[in-house]
């Protein structure tokens, strides 16, 4: 991508936007975040979109409070999918059956 008014040019890598900010022709560079429901403390739902899997399993961890080990096998996976907050087994029953695995869960 390449502004006209600056002349930045940013090439993106797996994971990242980019937002053109108009008035200045400036280009800001993010990592994207895959997490498609913002709201997911209220709705109680995780929702994922081609999001990478070691992602998903990191968000998984944040808000379980336990730490999963994946598969290294499993790391350039993606996954779309609504994962429920309130319950722990879905959510991990979600990931090891659409990817014939076991999610190992340690407390923290």
């Amino acid at each position: 991508m390449k502004s006209t008014v600056t002349g930045k040019n940013v090439t993106l890598v797996p994971e990242q936007k980019a937002t053109l900010i108009y008035a200045t022709g400036d280009i800001n560079v993010t990592s994207v975040d895959y997490n498609d429901n913002p709201l997911a403390w209220k709705s109680r739902r995780l929702m994922f979109r081609n999001a990478m899997l070691p992602t998903v399993v990191s968000r998984m961890e944040e808000y379980y409070g336990y730490t999963f080990t994946l598969d290294s096998s499993l790391v350039s996976e993606r996954l779309t999918e609504m994962i429920p907050l309130d319950n722990i087994e879905l959510a991990t029953a979600v990931v090891e059956k659409t990817f014939n695995t076991t999610l190992a869960r340690v407390d923290w």
